[in-house]
C-alpha cells in the first residue's frame, strides 16, 4: 500500500501572470454549483468545491487552480453554468484530476506514517488513547482501580449494523464505499494513497472529512444536540406553535424521520430521539486531535477527535436520548430559529457486550459503566444553554396571576369612600370633586 506519496494534481503554470480577477469573481461566490445527483460526480464536486473555495487566504496559484478546475467541469450556457458533457470532460481521468485539485486545496491529509502530501508535512496519526482523557475507573479483582478511557459517538445506526465491522470510515468500508461511489475510478478516495489516510477540512467546516475519518467526541454533553434538529439541511420541522390538529408523530424530513408531540403541565412540545454510543479507546486505534487543528485554523474548537476506525468489540454501550424542543416566540429566537432545545432525558441505556466488559474490568463493570453514563446524562440535562432555555420556557409559559377585583381597588377616597385602582386616579378625583 502506498502511503505518503500523492499523485501530482493539475499544475497551474505562471499562475501569477495568468490570473484573471474577473474569472475569479465569476466563480468565487459559487457554492454547490452542480446538481445534487448523489452519489454521482456532481454531488462529490460540490463536497470538495465548497471546502476548497472557502479556504481563508487562498494564494493566487490556488485561486487560478480553482478557476481552471471549475472551467474544466462547467461551461456557461443560456441558463447559467452547466456541467460539460464533451468527451474530455466526462473521462474518468479528467474528473479524477479535477476532484484531486479541490482535495489538495481544501483538505489536509493526516497519514498513518510520517510524511505528507505535496510537501505539506503534517504530524502523522498517533495512538488514540493519548488523545482522550475521560476515564471510567472499574474495580479490579485486586481492589485497585482498573481505568478505561472512553469516548462518545452520535450515530443513528442500530447496533446490529455495527457489531461486525464497528465504526469504519465510508471510504474504507466495503459495500458502503460502493454505495457512495467512493470506489469509482474518478473519485480520489478510490486510490489507496487518499483512502488510507484521515483528511481534515480546511474551508467553511474546518473539521473532520465526513468520509475518511470516524469522529469521536470527548464530552458527552456536547453531543446530545447532534444531529441538530434545527439544521434545515437535515430536518424540516414544521413551524410552530404546535397546532392542536397535529397528529403524532410529525414527519420532519424527506427520509421519513419523525418527531413526537409531547406535553407537560406547561404545554406541548416536539421530542426527537438520538443515539450516542460509548466506545472504549485503546492504543491499537489511530487518531488525530481535531480540536487542536480547529484552534490553529481559527475556528471555535469542538471536543472531538478523528479516528481511523473503532472495532466492534470496543463499542460498550448505547444511550438513546430524547431531546425536547419548545416553540420560542421571543425576539431573540426570531433572529435565529424557533425550536429551542430545553430538555434531554435518557430513554434507553443498553450495555452492549457485558460478557467482554466483565472479562476486561470485573464483575461490577456493567453497573459501574451504567452509573458513569447516567452521571453524564445528568450533566447534559443541566448544560448551560439547555438549562437556560428550560428556565425561559418556565417563565414564558407559566400563567401570570390575575389580581382580584378587591386587590385592584386599593385606593379609597377618605371624603366620599369611592375606590380607585391607582393613587393617580384617586388624586385626579379629589382635585376635580373635592
Amino acid at each position: 500500500m502506498v502511503i505518503g506519496k500523492v499523485p501530482t494534481p493539475l499544475v497551474v503554470k505562471d499562475a501569477t501572470t495568468r490570473f484573471s480577477q474577473s474569472d475569479w469573481n465569476e466563480v468565487s461566490g459559487l457554492r454547490g454549483p452542480a446538481v445534487n445527483d448523489w452519489p454521482g460526480f456532481g454531488f462529490w464536486f460540490n463536497y470538495f468545491w465548497d471546502e476548497a473555495i472557502t479556504v481563508p487566504d487562498l494564494s493566487t496559484a490556488d485561486k487560478q487552480m480553482l478557476v481552471e478546475t471549475f472551467q474544466g467541469v462547467f461551461q456557461k450556457g443560456p441558463g447559467g453554468w452547466q456541467l460539460r458533457t464533451d468527451t474530455e470532460a466526462t473521462e474518468d481521468y479528467h474528473r479524477l484530476k479535477m476532484l484531486r485539485n479541490l482535495l489538495h486545496i481544501g483538505f489536509v491529509r493526516v497519514p498513518y506514517e510520517p510524511g505528507g502530501a505535496q510537501g505539506y508535512r503534517m504530524n502523522p496519526a498517533t495512538d488514540a488513547a493519548s488523545l482522550f482523557t475521560e476515564v471510567v475507573n472499574f474495580a479490579s479483582s485486586g481492589g485497585s482501580p482498573a481505568p478505561m478511557k472512553i469516548g462518545w459517538r452520535s450515530d443513528a445506526r442500530p447496533y446490529k449494523d455495527l457489531c461486525v465491522e464497528g465504526f469504519q470510515a465510508r471510504a474504507r468500508q466495503d459495500g458502503v464505499n460502493a454505495e457512495w461511489s467512493l470506489n469509482k475510478p474518478w473519485h480520489p478516495y478510490s486510490l489507496d494513497v487518499y483512502r488510507s489516510a484521515i483528511y481534515l477540512r480546511k474551508g467553511m467546516n474546518r473539521d473532520n472529512c465526513l468520509h475518511t475519518a470516524v469522529s469521536i467526541g470527548t464530552d458527552f454533553k456536547q453531543l446530545v444536540h447532534f444531529p441538530i434538529f434545527t439544521d434545515y439541511s437535515l430536518y424540516q420541522p414544521p413551524a410552530g406553535p404546535i397546532d392542536p390538529t397535529w397528529i403524532s408523530p410529525v414527519v420532519v424530513n424527506a427520509k421519513g424521520h419523525t418527531a413526537r408531540v409531547g406535553s407537560d403541565p406547561l404545554g406541548k412540545f416536539l421530542e426527537h430521539d438520538t443515539q450516542v454510543y460509548a466506545v472504549r479507546i485503546s492504543v491499537a486505534m489511530k487518531g488525530y486531535h481535531t480540536e487542536h487543528f480547529q484552534e490553529i485554523a481559527g475556528k471555535d474548537p469542538f471536543p472531538e477527535r478523528s479516528l481511523n476506525a473503532v472495532p466492534p468489540h470496543n463499542i460498550l454501550a448505547l444511550v438513546v436520548i430524547t431531546r425536547k424542543y419548545w416553540w420560542d416566540d421571543s425576539s431573540r429566537a426570531k433572529s435565529e430559529h424557533h425550536w429551542q432545545l430545553f430538555d434531554v432525558e435518557c430513554k434507553e441505556l443498553q450495555i452492549l457486550n457485558p460478557t467482554l466488559l466483565k472479562l476486561l474490568a470485573g464483575d461490577a463493570a456493567a453497573s459501574t459503566l451504567e452509573s458513569h453514563i447516567r452521571v453524564r446524562v445528568a450533566e447534559a440535562k443541566n448544560r448551560g444553554d439547555i438549562a437556560a432555555d428550560r428556565a425561559k420556557r418556565q417563565r414564558e409559559l407559566t400563567p401570570k396571576p390575575v389580581a382580584s377585583a378587591a386587590a385592584k381597588k386599593s385606593a379609597v377616597c377618605d371624603v366620599c369612600g369611592q375606590t380607585f385602582t391607582s393613587n393617580l386616579m384617586l388624586t385626579q378625583h379629589k382635585n376635580l370633586q373635592h
